[in-house]
Protein backbone atom coordinates (compact mmCIF):
# COMPACT_ATOMS: atom_id res chain seq x y z
CA UNK A 1 0.00 0.00 0.00
CA UNK A 2 2.97 2.74 0.17
CA UNK A 3 4.56 2.17 -3.22
CA UNK A 4 1.64 1.25 -5.40
CA UNK A 5 -1.69 2.14 -3.20
CA UNK A 6 -2.68 -1.20 -3.59
CA UNK A 7 -2.94 -4.44 -0.14
CA UNK A 8 -2.82 -7.96 -0.68
CA UNK A 9 -6.27 -9.60 0.06
CA UNK A 10 -6.81 -12.66 2.36
CA UNK A 11 -7.42 -14.68 -1.23
CA UNK A 12 -4.30 -13.28 -1.95
CA UNK A 13 -2.50 -14.16 1.05
CA UNK A 14 -3.24 -17.98 0.11
CA UNK A 15 -2.00 -17.78 -3.21
CA UNK A 16 1.05 -16.69 -2.40
CA UNK A 17 1.30 -19.57 0.43
CA UNK A 18 0.09 -22.15 -2.48
CA UNK A 19 3.05 -20.62 -4.95
CA UNK A 20 5.28 -21.00 -2.31
CA UNK A 21 4.41 -24.67 -1.72
CA UNK A 22 4.83 -25.88 -5.24
CA UNK A 23 1.40 -25.87 -6.32
CA UNK A 24 -1.22 -24.20 -8.47
CA UNK A 25 -3.27 -21.11 -7.46
CA UNK A 26 -6.55 -21.11 -9.06
CA UNK A 27 -7.53 -17.83 -8.96
CA UNK A 28 -10.63 -16.12 -11.14
CA UNK A 29 -9.98 -13.26 -13.28
CA UNK A 30 -10.21 -10.10 -11.02
CA UNK A 31 -8.84 -11.48 -7.96
CA UNK A 32 -5.34 -10.44 -8.28
CA UNK A 33 -2.71 -12.60 -9.69
CA UNK A 34 -0.08 -9.97 -11.16
CA UNK A 35 0.01 -8.85 -7.30
CA UNK A 36 -0.27 -12.15 -5.83
CA UNK A 37 2.95 -13.67 -7.89
CA UNK A 38 4.64 -10.61 -5.97
CA UNK A 39 4.71 -12.13 -2.04
CA UNK A 40 5.92 -15.72 -3.17
CA UNK A 41 8.61 -14.19 -5.90
CA UNK A 42 9.90 -11.75 -3.48
CA UNK A 43 9.87 -14.54 -0.61
CA UNK A 44 12.40 -16.80 -2.37
CA UNK A 45 14.09 -13.29 -3.70
CA UNK A 46 15.09 -12.98 -0.87
CA UNK A 47 16.81 -16.32 0.38
CA UNK A 48 18.87 -15.44 -3.23
CA UNK A 49 17.24 -17.46 -5.79
CA UNK A 50 16.92 -16.62 -9.57
CA UNK A 51 13.24 -15.99 -9.81
CA UNK A 52 11.36 -16.16 -13.05
CA UNK A 53 8.44 -15.03 -13.29
CA UNK A 54 6.66 -16.44 -16.69
CA UNK A 55 3.95 -15.19 -18.30
CA UNK A 56 2.46 -16.09 -22.16
CA UNK A 57 3.95 -13.36 -24.23
CA UNK A 58 6.12 -10.16 -23.65
CA UNK A 59 3.76 -7.41 -23.37
CA UNK A 60 2.59 -8.86 -20.31
CA UNK A 61 5.99 -9.54 -19.29
CA UNK A 62 6.96 -6.11 -19.54
CA UNK A 63 3.63 -4.54 -18.09
CA UNK A 64 3.35 -6.59 -15.03
CA UNK A 65 7.41 -5.74 -13.57
CA UNK A 66 7.09 -2.22 -14.42
CA UNK A 67 3.65 -2.53 -12.59
CA UNK A 68 5.24 -4.45 -9.15
CA UNK A 69 8.67 -3.17 -9.42
CA UNK A 70 7.99 -0.70 -6.68
CA UNK A 71 6.78 -3.00 -4.33
CA UNK A 72 10.23 -5.21 -5.23
CA UNK A 73 12.37 -2.10 -4.93
CA UNK A 74 11.38 -1.12 -1.64
CA UNK A 75 12.07 -4.56 -0.05
CA UNK A 76 15.69 -4.04 -1.18
CA UNK A 77 14.86 -6.39 -4.46
CA UNK A 78 15.89 -5.69 -8.22
CA UNK A 79 13.45 -6.49 -11.44
CA UNK A 80 14.92 -7.34 -14.80
CA UNK A 81 12.12 -8.19 -17.84
CA UNK A 82 13.09 -10.18 -21.15
CA UNK A 83 11.93 -9.30 -24.11
CA UNK A 84 12.06 -10.01 -28.13
CA UNK A 85 15.35 -8.68 -29.73
CA UNK A 86 17.25 -7.66 -26.71
CA UNK A 87 21.15 -8.43 -27.20
CA UNK A 88 22.64 -10.79 -24.74
CA UNK A 89 24.45 -8.34 -22.57
CA UNK A 90 20.92 -7.04 -21.85
CA UNK A 91 19.66 -10.45 -21.31
CA UNK A 92 22.09 -11.44 -19.12
CA UNK A 93 21.04 -8.16 -17.11
CA UNK A 94 17.71 -9.02 -16.75
CA UNK A 95 18.43 -12.71 -15.60
CA UNK A 96 21.17 -11.08 -13.42
CA UNK A 97 18.17 -9.54 -11.05
CA UNK A 98 16.46 -10.42 -8.24
CA UNK A 99 13.31 -11.40 -10.17
CA UNK A 100 12.81 -11.65 -13.58
CA UNK A 101 9.86 -11.42 -15.99
CA UNK A 102 9.36 -12.77 -19.30
CA UNK A 103 7.88 -15.40 -21.53
CA UNK A 104 7.42 -19.02 -21.71
CA UNK A 105 9.13 -18.68 -25.28
CA UNK A 106 12.02 -16.35 -24.45
CA UNK A 107 12.89 -18.12 -21.24
CA UNK A 108 13.07 -21.56 -23.02
CA UNK A 109 15.08 -20.09 -26.30
CA UNK A 110 17.69 -18.78 -23.84
CA UNK A 111 17.76 -21.96 -21.96
CA UNK A 112 18.52 -23.67 -25.30
CA UNK A 113 21.50 -21.02 -25.91
CA UNK A 114 23.11 -21.64 -22.71
CA UNK A 115 22.85 -24.97 -23.61
CA UNK A 116 24.84 -24.75 -26.72
CA UNK A 117 27.30 -22.74 -24.79
CA UNK A 118 27.72 -25.92 -22.72
CA UNK A 119 28.18 -27.95 -25.45
CA UNK A 120 24.52 -29.13 -25.14
CA UNK A 121 24.96 -30.83 -21.68
CA UNK A 122 24.96 -29.17 -18.05
CA UNK A 123 28.43 -29.60 -16.28
CA UNK A 124 28.29 -29.06 -12.63
CA UNK A 125 32.14 -30.03 -11.62
CA UNK A 126 33.56 -27.99 -15.04
CA UNK A 127 31.42 -25.25 -14.10
CA UNK A 128 32.70 -24.61 -10.58
CA UNK A 129 36.30 -25.16 -11.61
CA UNK A 130 35.63 -22.43 -14.23
CA UNK A 131 34.44 -19.98 -11.30
CA UNK A 132 37.78 -20.84 -9.12
CA UNK A 133 39.88 -20.30 -11.91
CA UNK A 134 37.99 -16.92 -13.19
CA UNK A 135 37.48 -18.59 -17.07
CA UNK A 136 35.17 -17.06 -19.04
CA UNK A 137 32.55 -19.83 -19.48
CA UNK A 138 29.85 -18.47 -17.09
CA UNK A 139 30.07 -15.04 -17.92
CA UNK A 140 28.85 -16.41 -21.51
CA UNK A 141 25.46 -18.00 -20.39
CA UNK A 142 22.29 -16.15 -19.87
CA UNK A 143 20.77 -17.97 -16.79
CA UNK A 144 21.48 -18.17 -13.14
CA UNK A 145 19.86 -21.74 -13.70
CA UNK A 146 16.29 -22.95 -13.68
CA UNK A 147 15.40 -22.26 -9.80
CA UNK A 148 11.98 -20.80 -8.97
CA UNK A 149 9.85 -20.35 -11.43
CA UNK A 150 6.18 -18.67 -11.06
CA UNK A 151 4.04 -19.43 -14.17
CA UNK A 152 1.28 -17.25 -15.13
CA UNK A 153 -2.07 -18.81 -17.00
CA UNK A 154 -0.67 -22.12 -16.27
CA UNK A 155 -3.24 -24.21 -18.11
CA UNK A 156 -1.77 -22.67 -21.46
CA UNK A 157 1.70 -22.29 -20.92
CA UNK A 158 1.94 -25.90 -18.94
CA UNK A 159 -0.98 -27.77 -20.57
CA UNK A 160 -2.26 -26.46 -23.98
CA UNK A 161 1.48 -26.30 -25.07
CA UNK A 162 3.31 -28.46 -22.90
CA UNK A 163 4.33 -31.05 -25.97
CA UNK A 164 5.27 -27.88 -28.29
CA UNK A 165 8.81 -28.44 -29.96
CA UNK A 166 10.92 -25.64 -29.59
CA UNK A 167 14.04 -25.95 -31.77
CA UNK A 168 17.35 -23.95 -32.27
CA UNK A 169 18.77 -24.12 -35.76
CA UNK A 170 21.06 -22.65 -37.88
CA UNK A 171 20.95 -22.30 -41.78
CA UNK A 172 23.10 -24.84 -43.54
CA UNK A 173 23.76 -25.04 -46.87
CA UNK A 174 21.85 -27.94 -48.77
CA UNK A 175 20.96 -26.39 -52.25
CA UNK A 176 20.99 -29.88 -53.92
CA UNK A 177 17.55 -30.11 -51.47
CA UNK A 178 15.91 -27.48 -53.52
CA UNK A 179 15.15 -29.86 -56.56
CA UNK A 180 13.66 -32.32 -54.71
CA UNK A 181 11.68 -30.22 -52.81
CA UNK A 182 9.84 -29.27 -56.17
CA UNK A 183 10.03 -32.31 -57.16
CA UNK A 184 8.19 -33.62 -54.33
CA UNK A 185 5.85 -31.09 -55.05
CA UNK A 186 5.03 -31.75 -58.97
CA UNK A 187 4.57 -35.58 -57.58
CA UNK A 188 2.39 -34.52 -54.77
CA UNK A 189 -0.10 -32.59 -56.93
CA UNK A 190 -0.50 -35.22 -59.61
CA UNK A 191 -1.86 -37.43 -56.14
CA UNK A 192 -5.86 -37.33 -56.20
CA UNK A 193 -8.24 -37.19 -52.66
CA UNK A 194 -7.93 -40.90 -52.47
CA UNK A 195 -5.06 -41.15 -52.37
CA UNK A 196 -3.97 -40.10 -49.18
CA UNK A 197 -5.56 -38.70 -45.73
CA UNK A 198 -5.81 -35.96 -43.51
CA UNK A 199 -5.97 -36.59 -39.73
CA UNK A 200 -4.87 -34.44 -36.89
CA UNK A 201 -3.12 -32.24 -38.78
CA UNK A 202 -1.33 -34.91 -40.27
CA UNK A 203 -0.92 -36.67 -43.66
CA UNK A 204 -0.73 -40.51 -44.79
CA UNK A 205 -1.20 -41.87 -47.63
CA UNK A 206 -3.18 -44.38 -48.68
CA UNK A 207 -2.22 -47.62 -50.25
CA UNK A 208 -3.68 -46.32 -53.43
CA UNK A 209 -1.27 -43.45 -52.67
CA UNK A 210 1.75 -45.32 -52.40
CA UNK A 211 0.94 -47.47 -55.44
CA UNK A 212 0.36 -44.67 -57.60
CA UNK A 213 3.84 -42.24 -55.99
CA UNK A 214 6.37 -45.43 -57.01
CA UNK A 215 4.70 -45.37 -60.67
CA UNK A 216 5.70 -41.75 -61.05
CA UNK A 217 8.61 -41.80 -59.47
CA UNK A 218 10.13 -44.25 -61.56
CA UNK A 219 11.54 -41.88 -64.32
CA UNK A 220 13.10 -40.27 -60.71
CA UNK A 221 16.35 -41.33 -59.60
CA UNK A 222 18.51 -40.70 -56.22
CA UNK A 223 16.27 -40.43 -52.90
CA UNK A 224 13.16 -40.90 -55.11
CA UNK A 225 14.36 -45.07 -55.25
CA UNK A 226 13.96 -45.47 -51.76
CA UNK A 227 10.08 -45.92 -50.78
CA UNK A 228 10.55 -44.76 -46.83
CA UNK A 229 12.47 -41.20 -48.23
CA UNK A 230 10.15 -40.87 -51.10
CA UNK A 231 6.89 -41.30 -49.25
CA UNK A 232 8.15 -39.10 -46.80
CA UNK A 233 8.98 -36.44 -48.68
CA UNK A 234 5.77 -36.36 -50.51
CA UNK A 235 3.69 -36.62 -46.86
CA UNK A 236 5.48 -32.89 -46.41
CA UNK A 237 4.69 -31.79 -49.75
CA UNK A 238 1.57 -32.47 -49.47
CA UNK A 239 1.10 -31.23 -45.86
CA UNK A 240 2.23 -27.98 -47.26
CA UNK A 241 -0.24 -27.95 -49.79
CA UNK A 242 -3.30 -29.15 -47.88
CA UNK A 243 -2.89 -28.48 -44.11
CA UNK A 244 -1.31 -25.72 -44.25
CA UNK A 245 -3.14 -21.92 -45.06
CA UNK A 246 -2.07 -18.89 -45.93
CA UNK A 247 -3.52 -15.78 -43.97
CA UNK A 248 -3.95 -18.44 -41.51
CA UNK A 249 -1.11 -20.69 -40.34
CA UNK A 250 1.07 -18.06 -42.08
CA UNK A 251 1.28 -14.35 -44.19
CA UNK A 252 3.82 -13.85 -47.09
CA UNK A 253 5.28 -10.85 -46.88
CA UNK A 254 7.88 -8.48 -48.74
CA UNK A 255 8.19 -12.07 -50.35
CA UNK A 256 8.95 -14.29 -47.68
CA UNK A 257 6.72 -16.94 -45.43
CA UNK A 258 6.24 -15.46 -41.98
CA UNK A 259 4.77 -17.80 -39.45
CA UNK A 260 2.02 -16.83 -37.87
CA UNK A 261 1.90 -18.06 -33.75
CA UNK A 262 -1.16 -20.26 -33.99
CA UNK A 263 -2.08 -19.34 -29.65
CA UNK A 264 -1.14 -16.11 -29.62
CA UNK A 265 -2.30 -14.63 -33.02
CA UNK A 266 1.01 -12.86 -33.55
CA UNK A 267 4.09 -13.01 -36.24
CA UNK A 268 7.26 -15.12 -35.66
CA UNK A 269 9.09 -13.46 -38.55
CA UNK A 270 12.46 -15.37 -37.11
CA UNK A 271 10.70 -18.95 -36.65
CA UNK A 272 11.09 -21.23 -39.61
CA UNK A 273 9.65 -25.06 -39.80
CA UNK A 274 11.39 -28.03 -39.99
CA UNK A 275 12.28 -30.87 -42.03
CA UNK A 276 11.86 -29.13 -45.12
CA UNK A 277 8.41 -28.04 -44.51
CA UNK A 278 9.17 -24.06 -44.88
CA UNK A 279 10.97 -24.69 -47.94
CA UNK A 280 8.17 -26.56 -49.42
CA UNK A 281 5.47 -23.54 -48.30
CA UNK A 282 8.29 -20.98 -50.22
CA UNK A 283 8.12 -22.50 -53.45
CA UNK A 284 4.11 -23.48 -53.52
CA UNK A 285 3.65 -19.56 -52.61
CA UNK A 286 6.84 -18.65 -55.36
CA UNK A 287 9.07 -16.82 -52.50
CA UNK A 288 12.76 -17.03 -52.47
CA UNK A 289 13.73 -19.90 -50.71
CA UNK A 290 15.34 -19.67 -47.89
CA UNK A 291 18.33 -22.53 -46.99
CA UNK A 292 17.93 -25.24 -45.27
CA UNK A 293 17.88 -25.09 -41.29
CA UNK A 294 19.90 -27.66 -39.17
CA UNK A 295 18.53 -28.27 -35.60
CA UNK A 296 21.05 -27.41 -32.63
CA UNK A 297 18.75 -28.07 -29.88
CA UNK A 298 15.37 -28.87 -28.98
CA UNK A 299 13.36 -29.28 -25.97
CA UNK A 300 9.53 -28.92 -25.47
CA UNK A 301 7.79 -26.97 -22.56
CA UNK A 302 6.96 -29.78 -20.69
CA UNK A 303 10.41 -31.13 -20.75
CA UNK A 304 11.75 -27.86 -20.08
CA UNK A 305 9.59 -26.87 -16.93
CA UNK A 306 10.15 -30.08 -14.82
CA UNK A 307 13.59 -28.99 -14.87
CA UNK A 308 12.88 -26.09 -12.24
CA UNK A 309 13.92 -26.82 -8.64
CA UNK A 310 10.71 -25.43 -7.40
CA UNK A 311 7.66 -24.94 -10.07
CA UNK A 312 4.53 -23.09 -8.93
CA UNK A 313 2.00 -21.30 -11.00
CA UNK A 314 -1.29 -20.01 -11.25
CA UNK A 315 -4.66 -19.92 -13.62
CA UNK A 316 -8.09 -19.10 -14.06
CA UNK A 317 -9.17 -22.76 -14.47
CA UNK A 318 -6.44 -24.96 -12.78
CA UNK A 319 -9.56 -27.66 -11.18
CA UNK A 320 -10.00 -28.68 -15.54
CA UNK A 321 -6.46 -29.96 -15.86
CA UNK A 322 -5.57 -30.63 -11.88
CA UNK A 323 -4.82 -34.52 -13.39
CA UNK A 324 -2.42 -33.44 -15.94
CA UNK A 325 -0.49 -31.05 -14.27
CA UNK A 326 0.00 -33.54 -11.27
CA UNK A 327 0.57 -36.56 -13.69
CA UNK A 328 3.40 -34.49 -15.67
CA UNK A 329 4.42 -31.69 -13.10
CA UNK A 330 3.50 -33.57 -9.98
Amino acid sequence: SRTIGLRHFDVQLIGGWALLNGMVAEMETGEGKTLTATLAAATAAMSARAVHVITVNDYLAERDAEWMRPIYEALGLTVGCIKGGMDPDSRRAAYGCDVTYCSNKEIAFDYLRDRMVLGGKPRAIAMRLEALTGAGMRRRLLLRGLQFAIVDEADSVLIDEARTPLILSAEADHSQEETAHNQALDLARQLAGSDYTIRDGGIELTDSGRSKLEQLARPLTGIWRGPRRREQLVRQALTALHVFKRDKHYLVRDGKVVIIDEFTGRLMPDRSWEQGLHQLIEIKEDCDVTGHRETLARISYQRFFRRYVHLAGMTGTAAEVASELWAVYS
